[in-house]
């Protein structure tokens, strides 16, 4: 596992998109103006998805926007999570949401993970079908189903967000150390499988909105630390909170919950987890205190912690919180919040989601598994690049032999001090003549950069930090987004100011590069110097 430096880190860690000053889309892509919410054909992309641009991108930012993927329930569409776009639009953040596969339009749309279509699992059957009513949810990407408990689709729905965040970005500008994931329902019960998949690490936080995991797939993630904020409906009967013990058809585990929705309850349901029994889970996962694999042992704190305005947000529209904060790794906390509905998306969960997100940015642990451009070796993400000595490392961040990447770096970038950084990066890092003509290259390189922002019309100027301290920054130039005349097949615009849930959090400042090139230069320097 690597760790970013510093000088990346603080301003986030750019996608592959943010190296092109146009943002120039992959072929088969429009250019979507920022303030705008289309749906997607892409050539790369199996199935469509709805992608919404925030008002201020594109502008002069410290770091890029966050990007949320989210994702709709059982039979959902993309609009299903419309709610997010428009509340991104407003307050900085990109907004993803892709529909599930529907077998051909045979069946509902859906995501699989989490024992949808692995029944038996480890504690057997997922759910209680005593007259084998639910036979005919069977899809037909599963060939033959095991049992009647199978519900959703067979394709490998991970595989899906993996091509989907690799199209994301190499076609936009995001941090890519912070992604996040929503989902309402069998959405919701998907990030569960996000989390224990070979993905995990491309998130900086989970959200599930009344999504549980089926009994006996309660894993937790996979590579913990990673924060964790759960919704459920305290008097959902879809995927019950609590559980149901009296319930026809329980198996009796208190951890256990079994679906009620169906009358009469003789005829059966699915089994699920119990709120308490996830929550206690990933904060065990975690290495919170008070966390344990048995949910009547865990005893995690009521009510809101200090300063957790995502909880302030669900506790003030009527929800009951629990969570464990102290001890997390890496500040991972975990909250798990019941509100008083049932199996449905509340109005405030937006909010509550921003203001979760805006308190993990930069969660992620690893840039291991967010796809990349193996060929790109751009000043942006140099140190990044740059993050371990020795030829290995070189070679790896290049992604090819020196020849190859210049060539592919060459085209990108088009500016000679992007040939010399990659030159640079390509060459071994040891005490030899190369290392000390490297570090010569990497200054010029740096000195590139303040010939291009003099060229692109930066306007050196003095501001005041946080700290208060006096530091030199400057402007950098706002990208242009060239608006193009989309095909009406491919995209259907909607352009507007929609807001959702803006009460409670300012909208996203216009901020400055603040010291980035003087970080940045000291970085290079100090592997210059070996």
């Amino acid at each position: 596992m690597t760790t970013r430096p510093t000088a990346v880190s603080k301003h986030g860690t750019p996608s592959f998109g943010c190296a092109s000053r146009a943002h120039m889309l992959p072929s088969g892509w429009p250019i979507l103006v920022s303030g705008g919410v289309a749906d997607l054909e892409v050539p790369s992309q199996r199935r469509p998805f709805r992608l919404s641009l925030p008002t201020s991108y594109g502008a002069p930012a410290s770091r890029p926007p966050p990007l949320l993927l989210a994702f709709h329930g059982h039979g959902g569409a993309m609009n299903a999570s419309d709610v997010f776009h428009a509340h991104g639009l407003v307050n900085g953040y990109i907004v993803a949401s892709p529909l599930g596969f529907d077998d051909n339009g045979t069946a509902l749309t859906s995501w699989n993970g989490v024992g949808t279509v692995a029944s038996p699992g480890p504690n057997g059957r997922t759910c209680y079908d005593p007259t084998n009513a639910f036979a005919g949810m069977c899809y037909r990407s599963c060939g033959s189903c095991a049992d009647s408990c199978w519900w959703t689709t067979c394709e490998d729905s991970v595989a899906q967000v993996r091509m989907l965040l690799d199209e994301l970005s190499r076609a936009l500008c995001f941090d890519t150390s912070s992604v996040f994931a929503s989902g309402v329902s069998n959405g919701g019960m998907f990030l569960y499988e996000l989390a224990r998949s070979d993905l995990a690490n491309a998130f900086a936080g989970f959200m599930p909105v009344v999504g549980s995991p089926h009994w006996g797939f309660n894993d937790g993630p996979a590579r913990a630390p990673v924060p964790f904020f759960g919704t459920w409906g305290r008097e959902d009967t879809t995927i019950p909170s609590v559980p149901n013990l009296y319930a026809p058809g329980h198996p009796g585990d208190p951890d256990a919950t079994l679906d009620t929705s169906y009358r009469p309850l003789s005829q059966g349901g699915w089994l699920f987890t119990s709120a308490r029994a996830v929550s206690s889970r990933w904060a065990l996962a975690n290495g919170c205190d008070g966390a344990s694999a048995n949910a009547s042992s865990a005893t995690p704190r009521t009510g809101c912690a200090d300063g957790d305005q995502a909880c302030e947000i669900a506790r003030v529209n009527g929800a009951d919180c629990e969570y464990w904060r102290t001890g997390c790794a890496s500040g991972a906390s975990v909250l798990a919040c019941l509100h008083p509905g049932g199996h449905s998306l509340p109005t405030w969960v937006p909010a509550a989601h921003w203001a979760f997100m805006e308190a993990h940015l930069g969660g992620r642990r690893s840039s291991k598994q967010m796809p990349q451009e193996p060929a790109l070796v751009s000043l942006l993400t140099m140190p990044s690049a740059l993050g371990a000595t020795g030829t290995g490392a070189a070679t790896a961040a290049a992604g090819s032999t020196a020849p190859n990447a210049a060539a592919a770096i060459g085209p990108s970038l088009n500016t000679w001090w992007h040939w010399l950084s990659a030159v640079a990066a390509i060459g071994p890092s040891s005490n030899t003549w190369w290392h000390w003509l490297s570090a010569v290259a990497l200054f010029a390189a740096v000195l590139g950069i303040g010939f291009r922002m003099a060229h692109d019309g930066c306007k050196p100027r003095t501001s005041r930090t946080p700290d208060d301290a006096m530091v030199s920054a400057c402007e950098l130039p706002t990208p242009s987004l060239p608006s193009l005349k989309i095909p009406q097949q491919a995209v259907k615009s909607q352009q507007g100011s929609a807001r959702a849930g803006g009460a409670w959090l300012p909208g996203v400042a216009k901020e400055r590069c603040g010291g980035f090139a003087e970080e940045l230069f000291q970085s290079l320097l100090e592997r210059g110097s070996g």
